[in-house]
């Protein structure tokens, strides 16, 4: 029907459309646009069937070969074929003098889910709504089903290449067999006929990710449609970005009678949309991990988050490419802010857990060194509650070896102060073990008062490390006048 009309409003026009002629190739010439055209059979152009009342084609050339045509003002439409696109791209790669990515290119993605697909034409029954879309989805196939005029369906069944429909089914009956274990709701619906014409016709591969920048004109060119962004049909991006692209040269004509300004502005307003489009398309279609990572994983996101804070966070993308006042480089610059905020509250959420089981901890207690001091007053009292006490002797002086549990006891003495970085004392750098903890030496530790050990006194302990600490005996302080041996 839109074809129908299309053709209508040319012939009103004074358009002359050629059906059934491909463009070979295309160059420019004085401010012209030279196309080499051929007559083309069903074969090379694969061409629809016809419509009924399109206007009549203008015949070629009775010589039945190439032929040119010259044109003022060329509009490149040519879809994925993209004869203009690649003429354009050659030409630019001719010149000598271009700044960097400015160059006419067409990016081509690899595609890393590919699937082909067929057209099951079938009649829903009556007490079926006519004005819908119907879609199935399984492990094996996706099936989406669109109205046709006249009450029928067109169903386009997306399968692996590998699939048993793809491979070739041998009859009807096999294939009748087929569509009842993928699709039990639509094979009653599908009749024989219809079959046996799926079986007959070959599968067609969904066109791959490209796109053509970083201008869409060349000369007295613009290139539009499929012929500058090619995606898969999945969510009807393709079409109606080609309808913008209509609206958005004829806004630019309209609004300058330069055909050049009015060429660059379309550009300007254009490439942009191209490229976004065909990667937020490619990433809807990663497939593996890659397709939860970079699709199924934000569209959970977006759901929690934009249900909680609807104000703050944007809709899901798919939701959001449905609003026509957003341009797609506006839906991807608003959903990757969107991200940031939400990789950023998860993470504080993750550090905020992190931090509250340390603290349940008891055995993650970051007051407490390995010999079991504690480092505050506060963590000390807290362990000697739960009745942790050291297992091993740990005197150290800025080191984490252990000392020696065995050191050499000297003149009886049963209080060992050391001066160490691990337990704290008595602010002067000294450390007093408690009341009734063994000692190296043996036996129980007498009550002192805190003080500072001193320097005259012996060591008590036979590793160097402990060279500066000292100890006092019996609590008592040392004679004035006497100076101690050492």
């Amino acid at each position: 029907r839109l074809v129908s009309c299309l053709l209508a409003e040319s012939r009103s026009l004074g358009i002359t459309v050629r059906h059934e002629v491909d463009v070979a190739s295309v160059r420019w010439e004085g401010g012209e646009a030279v196309l080499t055209c051929r007559p083309c059979g069903e074969e090379a152009c694969q061409l629809e069937e016809a419509v009924e009342g399109r206007a009549a084609a203008a015949a070629p050339p009775a010589s039945g070969g190439e032929y040119e045509l010259r044109a003022p003002f060329l509009v490149a439409s040519d879809g994925v074929r993209r004869t203009v696109a690649a003429a354009v791209e050659a030409a630019d790669r001719e010149r000598r003098w271009a700044l960097p990515g400015r160059r006419f290119k067409v990016t081509r993605f690899e595609d890393t889910s590919v699937r082909v697909y067929k057209t099951v034409p079938f009649r829903p029954p009556e007490d079926w709504r006519g004005d819908i879309n119907y879609s199935a989805r399984t492990a094996k196939a996706n099936f989406d089903a669109l109205p046709a005029p006249g009450g029928d369906y067109c169903g386009v069944l997306l399968i692996e290449p590998e699939d048993e429909l793809t491979q070739g089914l041998p009859d009807v009956p096999s294939a009748r067999r087929y569509f009842d274990d993928l699709l039990p709701m639509f094979s009653p619906h599908i009749s024989d006929e219809s079959l046996q014409a799926v079986i007959d016709k070959p599968t067609s591969r969904l066109p791959q990710f490209r796109y053509a920048g970083p201008r869409l004109h060349h000369c007295n060119t613009a290139l539009l449609g499929d012929a500058v962004h090619s995606v898969k049909p999945y969510f009807g991006l393709g079409v109606n970005a080609a309808f913008e692209d209509v609206a958005a040269l004829g806004q630019a004509l309209d609004d300058s009678p330069d055909l050049p300004n009015a060429l660059r502005a379309f550009s300007a307003k254009r490439a942009g949309e191209a490229r976004v489009l065909v990667q937020l398309s490619r990433s809807f279609d990663l497939g593996g991990w890659r397709s939860f990572a970079f699709f199924i994983g934000p569209l959970i996101l977006d759901g929690i988050f934009h249900g909680v804070a609807p104000s703050l966070f944007a809709p899901n993308t798919l939701a959001m490419l449905q609003k026509p006042h957003l341009s797609f480089a506006r839906v991807r610059w608003r959903k990757r802010l969107d991200r940031t905020i939400q990789l950023a509250v998860l993470a504080a959420a993750a550090t905020a857990a992190v931090t509250s089981a340390e603290a349940s901890d008891p055995a993650a207690d970051p007051a407490a060194d390995p010999a079991g001091c504690s480092k505050s007053p506060a963590a000390r009292a807290e362990a000697e509650e739960r009745g942790s006490t050291p297992s091993r002797w740990t005197l150290l002086r800025g080191l984490d070896s252990p000392i020696s549990p065995a050191p050499r006891a000297r003149r009886g003495e049963d209080l060992f102060r050391a001066r160490s970085k691990v337990c704290g004392g008595d602010g002067n750098g000294g450390a007093l073990l408690g009341v009734g903890e063994a000692s190296p030496a043996g036996g129980r530790l007498a009550a002192a008062r805190p003080r500072a050990p001193a320097r005259s006194e012996q060591c008590a302990l036979e590793r160097p490390a402990c060279r500066g600490l000292g100890g006092r005996r019996g609590g008592g302080a040392p004679p004035r006048g006497r100076r101690r041996r050492r």
